[in-house]
């Protein structure tokens, strides 16, 4: 295998930092500085979308202890850009010469919707301004690419030093910064657990026989790499550490399968009839906590990464507690749902959240409404025109009579929908009242709060017709992209946010939770497909899903930007190709 360059990891700057350390060159998001050159566009002029310029003086500087990062210049700037180009994304990326002008290039014209590469429209698309991603400066830290093992174990060892280096990573969300009660110890944790296993166990013999059908192409790829030629030493190489892997995996889930199913029995037996919502003894709690330290010996089942306390346990139980406003939380004890509203009521809320939820519901006033309504108009003219032809005898099947009370139900539904729209209209003119004039960045008052509750209440419920799909789930995600937002904005509105969760941000969010951004070094490997059509190429850039840049890339994808070596040594960054994998 050639010598892989080292990985230069792109991590958020510290703000609190910001007037100690001159300003970061490199960022991700925001708008890119360009010089002369233009910004670039798909086929039909639609401009792309600007995701990380990456100065390459900063590049140097990382790697100044190390070996050279491949056939980089030392000067200048990347810029990369994704589009949407049908079945396959676009890359793009521009060489910007030292001495070009540090101003901002704006877009050639009007930005497609983030979500068409994979972007999280549901939140960033606020209408506060055209589409782009928030812009975070980056700091750039460079470590030895891993040499030794098979790519699995490359990755995870360039991961391990990172994790080293950085520390732990959270995301940023709102319940992080409310103090709430501690989960009781029910049996109800006991019992989730059980219910957990069971289906774990429901479902391994699929993930065997899906390990099964990998090791099975792994050796087919085996059988037919010594005909490929000069390429066959390589292929030869890759393809028996994907047989190694696969049938490593096939035996370590046989070995463990004998122990799901002990545990298993167990737990189910040892919480058959117990009452969930019962306190259990101290006894019964470390029974608990031994039963659950269990997992690691059949981890290759569970869905769990990296360690899991019994705190694990707690949180996956209350958050699988069902949702106000159903028979299964209307079931539940009084005093558990009392504890389940105290803890799930909203955290701090800032106005940009009503804010933005009104501004949602103004776009689907202008545009959902209309198209709902004219659903319902054609319908209810297919159903006339079917009438009218029953009743002359060039209808279809059915007498004039069956027409007539299709035609009754049409022109009912659609009158419905007109009064509903109406009252959507002045349900929408009424929030916009409650939020005009408020400053996005001054928190809610509790009162306030309590109505913002209600309106979203009222969008999702009594509007489902025109909201579903529309809104989020919950006013958590309205509220986790609003600091996002706070955490990247301008040194004025930062000023606002309180010092405790910009300390977070600084401590704990400073990389995504999965893959980091990265030039060079051990690719992410998501489907393998991408690595082994670049097998050989360099890993020019890679970006990760990544929350605070609303960036979940389907689900859990990873754009890769590659050039071959030939390519980079020459600049040729037309030649750079992207590939884009997810789950």
């Amino acid at each position: 295998m050639p010598p892989i360059p080292p990985s230069i990891i792109l991590s958020r700057r510290p703000r609190r930092l910001a007037g100690e350390r001159p300003p970061a060159r490199s960022r991700l998001g925001g708008a890119p500085c360009l010089g002369n050159a233009p910004w670039p566009c798909d086929e039909s002029g639609t401009p792309l979308h600007f995701m990380a310029e990456i100065d390459l003086g900063e590049v140097a500087a990382a790697v100044a202890q190390s070996k050279p990062a491949a056939d980089l210049p030392r000067a200048g700037a990347l810029a990369f850009f994704i589009g949407a180009g049908g079945e396959e994304a676009i890359g793009k990326v521009v060489y910007v010469p030292p001495g070009a002008s540090a101003g901002e290039t704006p877009a050639p014209g009007p930005l497609p919707s983030v979500e068409t590469i994979g972007g999280d429209a549901l939140l960033l698309g606020d209408g506060a301004g055209p589409w782009s991603f928030p812009r975070w400066p980056v700091d750039l830290t460079a470590f030895e690419a891993p040499a030794a093992g098979d790519h699995d174990a490359r990755e995870q060892a360039q991961a391990e030093a990172i994790e080293r280096c950085f520390g732990a990573r959270d995301d940023l969300r709102p319940e992080t910064f409310v103090e709430r009660k501690p989960i009781p110890n029910w049996w109800r944790n006991a019992i989730h657990y059980s219910q957990h296993l069971v289906a774990r166990r429901a479902e391994a013999p699929a993930m065997i026989a899906l390990e099964r059908r990998m090791l099975a192409d792994a050796q087919g790829k085996l059988a037919a790499a010594p005909a490929l030629g000069a390429r066959a030493a390589a292929a030869v190489k890759k393809a028996q550490e994907r047989v190694d892997l696969h049938r490593g995996n096939v035996a370590e889930m046989e070995r463990a399968l004998p122990l799901l199913d002990a545990s298993t029995a167990d737990v189910s037996a040892w919480v058959e009839g117990r009452d969930p919502w019962r306190i259990m003894s101290a006894e019964e709690w470390a029974r608990l906590e031994e039963l659950w330290s269990r997992w690691r010996e059949f981890s290759s089942f569970m869905h769990i990464r990296g360690e899991a306390d019994i705190d694990r346990l707690r949180r996956d139980m209350f958050d699988a507690l069902p949702r106000e406003g159903g028979a299964e939380y209307d079931a539940l004890p009084e005093e558990v749902r009392a504890f389940v509203r105290d803890r799930r009521a909203p955290g701090p809320q800032w106005w940009r959240t009503a804010i933005a939820l009104v501004r949602r519901l103004r776009e689907i006033d202008a545009k959902r409404v209309p198209e709902v309504l004219a659903r319902a108009t054609a319908a209810r003219d297919a159903a006339r025109d079917s009438q009218e032809r029953r009743a002359g005898g060039a209808g279809p099947g059915g007498t004039p009579s069956d027409g007539a009370a299709k035609l009754a139900e049409a022109e009912a539904d659609l009158a419905a929908q007109i009064a509903l729209a109406r009252a959507f209209s002045g349900f929408v003119a009424e929030c916009d009242a409650f939020v005009a004039h408020r400053d996005p960045w001054s928190p809610m008052t509790a009162e306030e709060r309590a109505r913002l509750v209600a309106v979203f209440a009222d969008s999702r419920e009594r509007f489902a017709t025109f909201t579903r799909f529309h809104i989020p789930a919950s006013l958590g995600y309205l509220e986790a992209a609003t600091l996002r937002l706070f955490a990247a904005a301008d040194e004025a509105t930062y000023s606002r946010l309180p010092e405790r969760i910009g300390r977070f941000v600084d401590e704990r969010c400073r990389l995504p939770l999965g893959p980091c951004h990265q030039m060079f070094g051990v690719p992410a490997a998501v489907q393998y497909n991408a690595l082994e059509a670049h097998e050989g190429d360099h890993l020019l850039l890679q970006l990760a899903y990544d929350g605070m840049m609303f960036w979940p890339f389907g689900d859990n994808g990873v754009y890769q930007f590659w050039i071959e070596p030939e390519a980079l040594a020459r600049g040729e960054w037309d030649r750079v190709e992207l590939t884009f994998e997810c789950h």
